[in-house]
């Protein structure tokens, strides 16, 4: 049995349903913003794959929201799509060490997660975060526009490798939850120094991409980095879905990304 401080659900669904009881089933039931789902995604994937579950379901709003985006999501049944039911389930927050009784099902506290456990199967996990091929075009597309706008304004007249970093800017409603949770939104001098530290471990063949929701700040900020620095609205294109899936694609997709991070922590995370 699972020994957590776990919360039985009675019948969460429809008393009419006709359907056998399910057996080890995980889901998550997020209802938060688009990053939020997708760390706990990862953190259910991983989960399922350290236990050997091998019945996971969505919600199939969030089935379909990160379907259009990641194709092999898809293929994730939703609850009305089983063929058995959930009268029952627990809500547990997911964590190494849980004991897991594969006659039970498994549903994720509303971000209660950890991508420690997800990080571990990275690899495998990936796989079903693996980009639509229309946007993965598009993302090549404006990754070669950068490279060669750049090697233009460095003079190059041979290809030479260009290192792209990422920087993500979240600002507008995330400076008020920072601050409700005790921390302090970083300024722009937190970028200026991960920027210079990415200079000086890279060389000078980088350039910095920058997304953010607040483009006035980032135009404002960072305008006078002429040289290697450009703006991700600038290269902007309708991949399907929404607007900001743009951003996150070509984020994920650069070399290296400067984040923020409540206190202004320096982290960095190579990428693959």
């Amino acid at each position: 049995m699972l020994k957590s401080n776990l919360t039985t659900v009675p019948r969460m669904w429809d008393y009419n349903d006709q359907r056998p009881q399910c057996e080890g089933y995980i889901s998550a039931d997020s209802s938060w913003g688009w990053g939020n789902q997708i760390s706990e995604l990862f953190s259910v994937f991983g989960y399922a794959i350290m236990y050997d579950m091998k019945n996971i379901m969505l919600k199939a709003e969030v089935r379909d929201r990160f379907g259009k985006v990641f194709p092999a999501m898809k293929a994730i049944p939703a609850y009305d799509e089983l063929p058995c039911k959930i009268d029952n389930y627990v809500e547990v927050p997911l964590k190494k060490g849980l004991k897991f009784n594969h006659t039970l099902n498994l549903v994720s506290k509303q971000f209660a997660h950890d991508n420690r456990i997800g990080f571990t199967f990275r690899k495998e996990i990936l796989q079903l975060f693996d980009f639509a091929e229309n946007i993965k075009e598009v993302i090549r597309n404006t990754k070669a526009r950068i490279k060669a706008t750049q090697r233009q304004r460095m003079g190059l007249k041979t290809a030479l490798p260009i290192t792209l970093v990422g920087i993500q800017c979240r600002r507008t409603d995330y400076i008020n939850h920072i601050v409700f949770f005790g921390g302090l939104s970083v300024t722009e001098y937190y970028y200026y120094k991960a920027m210079d530290i990415m200079r000086t471990k890279f060389g000078p063949n980088i350039a910095f991409v920058i997304a953010s929701d607040d483009l006035l700040w980032i135009r404002e900020k960072f305008g006078h980095y002429s040289q290697d620095v450009y703006f991700a609205v600038d290269y902007y294109q309708d991949v399907g879905g929404e607007s900001f899936v743009f951003d996150f694609a070509l984020l994920a997709s650069l070399d290296h990304i400067i984040i923020r991070f409540f206190n202004g922590d320096d982290v960095e995370f190579a990428h693959g």
